[in-house]
C-alpha cells in the first residue's frame, strides 16, 4: 500500500513541476529507456535494481554502522542512498530517494523485514515507469 500511496503522490507532483523544464526534461529523459522495445528489460532491470537497492540501504549499510544509534543509522544509510542516486543527475530522482528511502526504513522497522520494504519499492517503481510517462506527456 505504501509503494502506492507513493507513485500517487509522485505522480501527483508530477502534474505540478510536469511543466517547469529543468525539473522535467532530466526525469523525461530517463524514462525514454522505458519506451518502445525496450520496455521489457527496463523494468526487469528496474525490479533487479531495486531490490539491490533495499538489501543494500536498508540492510547491509545500517548493519554496518556500529556504535550509532539507531535513528542515525537511518540517516547515514537515507543519506548515502540519496547521494548515489544524485549521482545519475536528475534533482527529482534524487527527491525520490528520501522519500522512497524513508519509507523503506519505516516499513521494514514495522514489519521486521526486508519483503515489505521490497514491495513497496517495486510498486512505486513500476508507477514510476508506466504511469509518470503517460502523466507527464499530457
Amino acid at each position: 500500500m505504501a509503494g502506492v500511496v507513493l507513485a500517487a503522490l509522485f505522480i501527483a507532483g508530477a502534474l505540478a513541476v510536469g511543466r517547469i523544464e529543468a525539473l522535467a526534461a532530466p526525469v523525461q529523459e530517463l524514462l525514454l529507456n522505458a519506451s518502445g522495445s525496450a520496455i521489457g528489460l527496463t523494468l526487469v532491470v528496474t525490479l533487479v535494481n531495486g531490490v539491490a537497492e533495499e538489501l543494500f540501504f536498508r540492510n547491509t549499510v545500517p548493519r554496518h554502522l556500529p556504535g550509532l544509534n539507531y535513528p542515525l543509522r537511518i540517516a547515514v544509510a537515507v543519506g548515502l542512498y540519496v547521494a548515489v542516486t544524485a549521482a545519475m543527475l536528475v534533482p527529482l530522482l534524487a527527491v525520490a530517494a528520501v522519500a522512497v528511502g524513508l519509507v523503506a526504513h519505516l516499513e521494514v522497522r514495522a514489519t521486521g523485514a526486508l519483503i515489505s520494504a521490497i514491495v513497496m519499492h517495486a510498486t512505486w517503481a513500476m508507477g514510476m515507469l508506466l504511469v509518470l510517462p503517460v502523466v507527464l506527456a499530457a
